[in-house]
């Protein structure tokens, strides 16, 4: 009887660009709703639940306000802007007009000294000038008329606009930057021909690398992101203000959201032309390559691919690649990569545009005149919460903010989740814990030993006689972690599929398996 006990479950995750009997037995070959956990186990994604009531209006992107007295997020569709202050949705749509959005990859924002400002690309830059319910937004002060940013974002006391329309005139390529602002206080001055000024601008030489698409922050220095180059600026003081380099010069962003911190805020992760990279500002990593990539590009939507946006999931390490696959206009799958282990899974049915990290107060619903007890007594728990680093997501389709992670469903309904393992041939281990593979010999698979926490699911067993070919499954088995330790099958090939899955609600985790195999012989 042959034995090889399958225990770092987390440590490699899905991929699908190698034949997966040629992967490490640690390694899936299919992870769907599902994340890893401190490299040790594999855990049913948990759920997204309203926080915030119904929306004012469709949310096409989503701002945490940073304010010391209450939480504040803003959140605006293609046309008009609110804020929830914890208690009530109060419209903040600039008095003049509605806004002309057209896709929720238009909408960025930033805070310079504490001030928030947000941009379409369409409208002039808007900035809230307090946090008081009522006060609305307005055009930034001092930003030249009948002119237009892609993406403004904050660099110390600076402004820094990119991709620039000039009276109808286009400058794909050019930088603008403001006169440094007070702390509270907007920019003074964009004149760049004003010499007692700081403001200035530049136009980014290398034409056939594509249009600016955005810019952050990371390490104090500020990255340019193009459709085909990455350039860094920094701050530099005197006369030139910045000092512009390239960063990387063949290869750049699939679209204006495609690119976040990583929740430690030490590394950029990017969704490139074609492939998946995280960067530290001096080296370049993809994250990718030998796993993933063939398989992600092959799947995105060749029309709608500029819809991809990211986002770090602090409480989890996780950076989120969410994309719209074929025959989808907006997001509709991610990858989720763990960046402590590297490893990586696959959310299905992403529903979400747009997400933003802060804080959500939660509040005890225990009416005074309901609880039971003295003050001093009180057994109803705490009258509210604040959940420093949730991660909130915007849904315009049913009008509503969610936040991840909370529960274990999606907007109150089940989700299907499964996670798997195709072209084990396992012999058994050498004394170096290598295992030992052989194609050749038919085998005996008789029962699955698994280590698990949490509610029941199912198990199914499958074999096939070539790498790669057709799979027989066995029946399901349903697996109670509380009580079982085993599920039996009795089964025979060359290779065996182990299958992981649940429908239902309730949170699982595998920490390991190990199947029963008798070699049989070679015919």
């Amino acid at each position: 009887m042959a034995d090889y006990e399958i225990n770092d479950v987390a440590t490699i995750g899905l991929v699908e660009d190698i034949p997966a009997h040629q992967l490490p037995p640690e390694a899936w070959s299919s992870m769907r709703n599902v994340r890893v956990l401190d490299t040790q186990q594999v855990e049913k994604l948990r759920g997204w639940t309203n926080v915030f009531g119904a929306a004012s209006t469709p949310p096409q992107f989503i701002m945490n306000l940073v304010d010391p007295s209450q939480p504040w997020w803003l959140y605006a569709s293609l046309t008009e802007a609110y804020v929830f202050n914890g208690t009530s949705h109060t419209e903040i749509t600039r008095a003049s007009a509605d806004y002309n959005a057209s896709l929720f990859t238009d909408w960025d924002g930033t805070i310079l000294g504490g001030i928030p400002i947000i941009n379409n690309g369409v409208d002039p830059p808007q900035y809230c000038a307090d946090y008081r319910i009522g006060t609305r937004l307005d055009d930034l002060p001092n930003w030249r008329a009948n002119t237009t940013a892609k993406a403004m974002k904050a660099f110390a006391p600076y402004l820094v606009a990119v991709n620039i329309t000039k009276a109808g005139q286009h400058y794909p390529h050019m930088v603008k930057w403001s006169h440094g602002a007070e702390v509270g206080a907007v920019p003074t001055s964009w004149d760049e021909t004003d010499e007692t000024k700081d403001a200035g601008e530049n136009e980014l030489h290398d034409t056939r690398a594509g249009m600016l698409l955005n810019a952050g922050m990371l390490r104090g220095q500020m990255y340019l992101y193009k459709e085909g180059s990455v350039w860094r600026i920094q701050q530099i003081g005197g006369r030139f203000i910045f000092r512009f380099d390239t960063f990387i010069d063949s290869n750049g962003l699939i679209g204006p959201k495609a690119f976040c911190l990583t929740p430690d805020g030490n590394k950029h992760v990017c969704l490139f032309q074609d492939d998946v990279v995280m960067h530290d500002g001096q080296q370049v990593k993809s994250v990718l390559e030998g796993r993933l990539k063939r398989s992600l590009f092959s799947r995105i939507s060749q029309s709608a691919y500029k819809r991809c946006f990211l986002f770090a999931n602090p409480g989890f390490s996780e950076v989120w690649i969410c994309y719209p696959e074929k025959g989808f206009e907006t997001p509709n799958r991610a990858l989720i990569m763990n960046t402590v282990s590297g490893a990586i899974t696959e959310a299905v049915g992403v529903d979400f545009v747009c997400a933003d990290i802060g804080p959500v107060e939660q509040t005890n619903l225990v009416r005074w005149n309901t609880a039971i007890g003295t003050w001093d007594t009180y057994a109803g728990g705490a009258w509210g919460q604040i959940e420093r680093r949730a991660v909130l997501v915007g849904n315009p389709t049913a009008i509503k903010i969610f936040q991840l992670d909370k529960g274990d469903r999606r907007n109150n309904k089940d989700f299907a989740v499964s996670f798997g393992r195709q072209g084990l041939s396992l012999m058994g281990q050498k004394r170096s814990r290598e295992p030992i593979v052989d194609f050749k010999q038919e085998k005996l698979y008789t029962r699955v030993w698994i280590k698990a926490t949490g509610v029941p699911f199912i198990v199914r067993l499958g074999v096939h006689e070539w790498p790669d070919g057709p799979i027989s499954w066995s029946e399901a088995e349903l697996f109670d972690p509380a009580i079982d330790h085993w599920c039996d099958f009795v089964q025979s090939g060359r290779a065996v599929a182990v299958e992981f899955s649940s429908t239902g609600p309730g949170i699982w985790r595998i920490h390991g398996y190990k199947p029963e195999i008798q070699a049989l012989g070679n015919f």
